[in-house]
């Protein structure tokens, strides 16, 4: 088993970066109006937007592909997996980059953003060889 980390660009990194400063800006305005839930929510989004930020990783597990993002987890099993593609798409995913892996599945897909990118696609190829690898 090999845990792969999400790649995190400068996009990913300015949007995490302002939302965690817009709420513990928010959280420290209402320090004066001493209204604790006021204060303890933006604090709270805070924590899980890190969450996300430090808890986004691929593995491959008992031939499943699990990936966590937070509190969020997908268990994929890889001889479901049919296509990997190169994408760009800018819909939310557990993926920290706009450099994407799209995972076609069954009917579903999802886009992931390995810094090891050719690894896990080589460690998916191990145990399915039938996956199609678009470049």
């Amino acid at each position: 088993m090999h845990t792969y980390t999400s790649k995190k660009d400068r996009i990913s990194a300015i949007m995490f970066g302002l939302l965690i400063t817009i709420m513990i800006g928010l959280a420290c305005l209402n320090v004066w109006t001493k209204h604790l839930l006021t204060i303890i929510i933006p604090l709270l989004v805070v924590m899980f937007i890190l969450w996300i930020w430090i808890g986004t990783v691929y593995k491959i597990v008992q031939n499943s592909l699990t990936i966590r993002s937070g509190p969020f987890r997908w268990d994929i099993p890889v001889q479901d997996i049919h296509t990997i593609q190169p994408s760009r798409k800018l819909i939310s995913s557990p993926a920290l980059s706009l450099e994407r892996l799209e995972i076609k599945y069954g009917t579903d897909s999802i886009l992931i953003s390995p810094v090891q990118e050719n690894d896990l696609i080589q460690e998916l190829l191990r145990i399915n060889p039938a996956i199609h690898i678009k470049k």
